[in-house]
């Protein structure tokens, strides 16, 4: 008569056990592995595209003004592809496309919703130029590019961050 070796059937157990852990683990850990890549990764990108266009806008906005004298008027109106709390336009700055900029860029979320927009507003002598309600953009612009938060809406008055972008000096508490 053999002898079972108690060790080995334990062994066996605890391995047999490891491995119905691992079928069972192995998927969920999968699963949490794509869900971190797409939210840690997404915003990121929406955030160098923002920063990017709001950028080219800007360099626009001040070539526009060297050969004007005067930025692109909204008669003191916020103005959007799509907007919340003012005027919706294709031509959001009016004369900036295509001369100064091949074409006037939308947010990177490509929604209608008017509070999730780039928004223009000027008087002809100074502008404001930003992104509104920028999904996690926030924490990384307040850290690395804090001279971007608008000072009305980007964390120094009742709003944590709402809004980020560039100005002329006139129009920064617009």
């Amino acid at each position: 008569m053999k002898t079972i070796d108690i060790r080995l059937i334990k062994n066996h157990i605890k391995a047999r056990y490891l491995c119905k852990i691992f079928l069972i683990m192995a998927p969920l850990f999968i699963v949490i592995l794509i869900w971190c890549c797409i939210t840690l990764y997404r915003t990121p990108v929406n955030l160098v595209t923002r920063v990017r266009d709001l950028t080219d806008l800007r360099n626009a906005l001040e070539a526009y003004n060297r050969d004007h004298g005067e930025y692109p008027d909204t008669h003191d109106e916020w103005i959007g592809r799509y907007n919340t709390w003012g005027k919706a336009a294709e031509d959001w700055i009016p004369n900036l496309a295509p001369r100064y900029i091949k074409a006037l860029p939308v947010d990177p979320r490509y929604t209608t919703n008017g509070g999730y927009q780039y928004l223009y507003r000027s008087d002809g002598r100074d502008f404001k130029l930003l992104t509104f309600f920028p999904e996690g953009d926030c924490p990384t612009i307040t850290k690395e590019r804090p001279e971007l938060l608008d000072p009305i809406r980007g964390g120094k008055a009742a709003y944590t961050c709402h809004a980020y972008g560039f100005w002329s000096p006139g129009a920064a508490h617009w």
